[in-house]
């Protein structure tokens, strides 16, 4: 009898142990999913048992057409939640045109826990946001939030044709608003914003691309030494029949001075190329803007610190490319699919720079696309600040280069 009695004691508990996780998602802002932009993504998470729930979350969806190609989108990120736990988790998603609805699901020890499937309808037609009582009435789709809902990512605003604001917003907020309107023209009705700057075309980048991918050193002492190798070759095979070994010694030493002179002139190439562009300015405090061009010889993953989004012109025959995020104890960390002979653009929001250890930026020729597009915005009293890191890792050659312009006014 007293271990019928603990048995059904104990039973309530079992059950509770075994009860699944819950699972929830939205996209978009009011249920308004804009297409070609970064939307928001909230999750929530459950766990209604009664021990710690450790696994993991994983987010993918399809884009793309028979005639363009498919490809995917997948994101990935660690749970940990208490007893009786709750999570609320919001991530930037990029929904390009013409996407499958997303496959949400949690994971723990390899079993599936939850799954869900969101379906997906893209708005062509961006909504205003109004903040607030902030602005006049909306004419078209809209979107009414509190201050406090406001984004403090940049990215997250970009399926807000417009932004109605009032004059006292949560300073991250404010911050995000103002990066905005400087690096994505986002227009901000009820505060002054910083005025815009057009980022890098994607032509300029691809020049930039290949100029860093061209092999270094000069053709003519490799072409020189060919020549010689060739004749003092023919000369040699026919004298070594009479026993003459000064040609053969000749053709050796040739051979052996090409060996050794090549590798100094013409360094291996390398199988992925990365040049990364990074633009800060003095009137916004708390990001920069970041785009990157990425490129390998043969087909594979490129790996970047941050959240990258895919930021290439396309033509409606155009495939986006396969790109997949997963977050870490170190953040996030984006992995982009890279075909032979394809250029990838990708841009963030990133930390700024503050200019210090850089050099001025007037007529230096070093090729840094921003200062082409900065060098006509700056005025009287105002300077441009630039600075270069690169490196090479095995078969992974980098750039970075920074540049921060110092507003005056």
């Amino acid at each position: 009898m007293t271990r019928l009695a603990g048995a059904l004691l104990a039973l309530p508990i079992a059950v509770a142990g075994w009860a699944e996780v819950r699972l929830s998602a939205e996209l978009g802002w009011g249920g308004i999913a804009v297409a070609d932009a970064v939307n928001p993504l909230w999750i929530t998470v459950e766990n209604p048992s009664a021990s710690v729930f450790t696994g993991s979350l994983h987010v993918a969806q399809e884009t793309g057409s028979g005639w363009r190609g498919r490809v995917g989108q997948r994101l990935t990120a660690p749970l940990l939640l208490p007893p009786g736990g709750r999570a609320r988790l919001l991530f930037p998603w990029p929904l390009p045109a013409g996407t499958e609805p997303l496959a949400v699901w949690v994971e723990a020890d390899g079993r599936e826990e939850a799954r869900l499937s969101v379906p997906v309808r893209p708005s062509l037609e961006k909504p205003v946001a109004v903040v607030g009582s902030a602005g006049p009435p909306p004419q078209g789709p809209a979107v009414f939030l509190a201050p406090d809902e406001l984004p403090a990512a940049p990215a997250l605003l970009s399926p807000f044709l417009r932004v109605f604001v009032p004059a006292t917003l949560p300073p991250q907020a404010a911050e995000a608003l103002a990066a905005w309107a400087a690096f994505a023209g986002g227009e901000v009705e009820g505060r002054s914003v910083p005025s815009p700057l057009p980022p890098p075309g994607e032509e300029a980048l691809r020049t930039a691309l290949r100029a860093h991918t061209a092999r270094d050193g000069t053709a003519l002492p490799i072409l020189g030494l060919t020549v010689a190798y060739l004749v003092l070759l023919g000369f040699a095979l026919a004298r070594l029949p009479r026993g003459r070994w000064a040609p053969l010694a000749a053709l050796a030493g040739t051979f052996t001075s090409f060996a050794l002179l090549y590798p100094v002139l013409y360094e291996t190439p390398p199988v992925e190329t990365v040049v990364q562009y990074s633009i800060s300015r003095s009137d916004i405090a708390r990001y920069s803007f970041d785009v990157a061009a990425v490129s390998r010889r043969r087909a594979g993953v490129v790996v970047l610190d941050g959240q990258w989004f895919d930021a290439g012109e396309r033509r409606s025959d155009q495939a986006y490319s396969a790109i997949a995020w997963e977050w870490g104890a170190g953040g996030p960390r984006t992995l982009v699919w890279a075909n032979p002979g394809k250029t990838v653009i990708l841009s963030r929001y990133g930390a700024p720079w503050d200019g210090a250890g850089g050099r001025p930026g007037e007529g230096w020729a070093g090729g840094v696309a921003p200062l082409a597009v900065l060098g006509p915005l700056v005025r009287a009293g105002e300077a441009v600040r630039v600075e270069v890191k690169s490196g090479r890792e095995g078969g992974r050659a980098w750039w970075v280069y920074r540049a921060r312009w110092d507003r005056r006014g």
